[in-house]
């Protein structure tokens, strides 16, 4: 017998032996003064059942939330920010078996109530967790990724563009959103945390943090999670300048709606008010950089790369496109990474250029100095 249905046995027995516990199919009755033992059982069933079924994957999350926090405390010794993910990673931050459990809770109880077989609890467990555990690895490795170059590039100055949402304005709910209001162009003000995440109903994109780089002497805005936005900016071109942007119309004529957006952009310029605006309603910046992040050992080298093409083809970047990966994978598919030429074509409806790099990082901060080097470039790939 399986430790966890040993656990599950010993919980039965628990309920046998406190007669006050009701249980039905469609409902639960536990006492104050015996729900403290019975949670402690029900709960250390959940954990058991991970740390049995999935030890690989708890020791892979512990290297990997212990090089996001090295990340975090090297990038804590340039400047101070606090970093903001969302609750449910925050929980498998904090603890792998309990954030992997917290979605199995209601299974376990159906499980108890009789409603559901153990193989039928087995067979869905398995689902809940092998659907939500590469999402949050891929997810700790995207932000390893960025708070490493961030810390790479020498932040001496950091920046935040606040925008309203959902959850302290009521117009940016998805029921009131409506294609095409205007709003002012936000201010940039100090930063006192970045972001990783944030809400789907606001106004516009905006940087996840914009700083100051002591090896470019440049100012970079930095951005994750693109999305659709549903508002224009009130003299966006009379207030910010001379900069390149793009039509969203003619990207979806040329490239569709789907899988559009990189995982990271970058954006640089002299002046940090110019790069307040990523995105509106109807154009996007064109950025000088963007970043795929793969963190499967398992990564589809051809796919993956096909899809940082067309990343890199949608914003033509006017610097050369890299693909961070945590896995040592181009031997798996070696020509595959070789770059398309380039045509210096601007117009959308021509084709367009690649130029594609594929760096095989790992945990090693230094392995994104090409990136860096890139960048320092004078010379664009305009």
């Amino acid at each position: 017998m399986a430790n966890w249905q040993a656990r599950y046995e010993a919980l039965k027995l628990y309920i046998a032996d406190h007669p006050a516990i009701e249980i039905t199919s469609n409902s639960t009755s536990i006492p104050g003064d015996v729900r403290p033992g019975f949670y402690a059982i029900f709960d250390d069933i959940l954990a058991e059942y991970v740390r049995e079924l999935y030890a690989p994957q708890l020791g892979e999350a512990s290297l990997a939330i212990s090089k996001l926090s090295e990340a975090k405390a090297r990038l804590a010794l340039l400047v101070d920010l606090k970093t903001e993910v969302t609750p449910n990673l925050g929980f498998f931050l904090a603890d792998p078996v309990a954030g992997l459990t917290r979605s199995t809770f209601t299974l376990l109880l159906s499980l108890v109530r009789n409603n559901i077989t153990v193989a039928d609890f087995e067979r869905e467990s398995d689902k809940i967790i092998q659907d939500s555990y590469p999402g949050f690895m891929r997810e700790i490795y995207l932000q390893w990724s960025v708070l490493s170059l961030i810390t790479l590039l020498g932040p001496d100055q950091v920046y935040s563009v606040p925008v309203p949402d959902e959850t302290h304005d009521p117009r940016y709910t998805e029921s009131e959103l409506r294609p095409g209001n205007y709003e002012d162009v936000p201010q940039v003000v100090a930063a006192e945390k970045i972001s990783l995440y944030g809400s789907h109903y606001v106004p516009e994109i905006v940087p996840k943090l914009i700083f100051h780089s002591s090896r470019l002497d440049k100012y970079v805005a930095i951005r994750t999670d693109y999305h659709k936005v549903f508002c224009l900016i009130r003299k966006l071109h009379e207030i910010i300048k001379g900069l390149e942007w793009y039509q969203l119309k003619d990207i979806v004529n040329k490239f569709g709606v789907f899988n559009l957006w990189p995982d990271i952009g970058l954006y640089l310029d002299d002046n940090p008010e110019q790069l307040r605006i990523l995105m509106t309603y109807t154009e996007a910046l064109r950025p000088d950089m963007v970043l795929d992040v793969w963190n499967s050992d398992g990564q589809d080298v051809e796919n993956g790369l096909e899809m940082a093409r067309r990343h890199c083809n949608v914003l033509l970047p006017r610097k050369e496109m890299f693909v961070i990966s945590r896995a040592a994978v181009l031997k798996q598919k070696a020509a595959a990474s070789a770059p398309v030429e380039s045509s210096n074509s601007e117009d959308l409806s021509a084709e367009p250029w690649v130029d594609l790099r594929v760096l095989e990082v790992g945990y090693d901060a230094s392995g994104l100095e090409p990136v860096v080097a890139c960048l320092a470039k004078t010379e664009a790939l305009e």
